[in-house]
């Protein structure tokens, strides 16, 4: 957003005094000067594309303040407007003369101008592009012209003014050329951003996996297959003239190294009294007391 833009004010105009008057200074814009223009050559501009321009004026009882604004469009068609309290509305293609404002007496008054509003009312909808040169038409005092980006309203009696053009303990009335707009404070506008938390991906927490592993070993358990599970017996009988049987056989009472349950399958041979392991091709002999 800009900034204020100071136009008119302590030490800007050399051909002038900056003197006090009605409890500041100000420049005295009398009627030996016909029409004071800023600035008053043809090939300088003042650029101005703040949206809001304000003239600090006190007028005494009877005198007649006139202010006309050159304004360029987004054509860059340079287009005028006066404003006065006594003149009666005269409207051309390129100018228009209105008498919307009434300033006043005895007493400091902030004229807000808004120039968007002022360019598209008068002149069907054009679009404002930038403040090219005021005029005044005396008799009147100016303490201070700049350009700022936000209107000041009546209500707050200069309350609202910047720092560097505030009146320092005097009072003033504002006139506010212009439509009302929603302001929003500078607390407002702060964009609040949530904030989402984070848990850290760290070898103790995967958040893909949630899960926890049970470190807890089983317990080691001895199983011996009831008859029921027991293969049917062929009609031939093996090498040793018996017919063998399977059974399912857990291994001793002692754990693995990993502490896992391994099963066995073995063929008990009546024949020789012991099992066969078919998939180790080792023999076993077990001690029927531990089992």
């Amino acid at each position: 957003m800009s900034k204020i833009e100071k136009i008119l004010g302590p030490n800007l105009l050399k051909d002038m005094k900056y003197e006090t008057f009605a409890g500041t200074a100000s420049y005295t814009i009398s009627t030996k000067v016909t029409r004071f223009k800023y600035p008053n050559s043809l090939t300088d501009s003042l650029k101005i594309s703040n949206k809001f321009i304000v003239f600090q004026i006190y007028k005494r009882i009877g005198e007649n303040v006139c202010i006309v604004l050159n304004m360029k469009n987004d054509n860059d068609d340079t287009l005028k407007v006066q404003f006065a309290g006594q003149t009666k509305s005269v409207r051309t293609s390129q100018s228009i003369t209105s008498d919307i404002i009434d300033v006043p007496d005895n007493t400091w008054t902030n004229v807000c101008f808004d120039l968007e509003y002022i360019m598209s009312k008068y002149f069907d909808n054009n679009v404002f592009k930038s403040l090219v040169s005021f005029e005044i038409i005396p008799t009147c005092h100016i303490r201070n012209v700049f350009s700022i980006p936000f209107q000041l309203l009546p209500e707050n009696n200069g309350n609202d003014l910047p720092d560097a053009v505030k009146y320092n303990g005097l009072s003033s009335v504002t006139i506010l050329v212009g439509e009302r707009r929603e302001q929003t404070s500078q607390k407002e506008r702060t964009s609040r951003i949530p904030i989402r938390r984070k848990i850290p991906a760290t070898p103790q927490y995967n958040r893909a996996q949630h899960t926890v592993e049970d470190t807890k070993p089983a317990a080691f358990t001895k199983k011996i297959e009831d008859d029921s599970e027991e293969e049917e017996e062929t009609e031939s009988s093996d090498a040793f003239g018996s017919s063998p049987s399977k059974q399912l056989f857990q291994t001793p009472n002692t754990p693995d190294i990993d502490d896992s349950e391994e099963e066995m399958e073995l063929i008990y041979l009546e024949a020789l009294g012991c099992y066969y392991c078919p998939s180790n091709q080792q023999y076993y002999q077990v001690d029927e007391s531990k089992v």
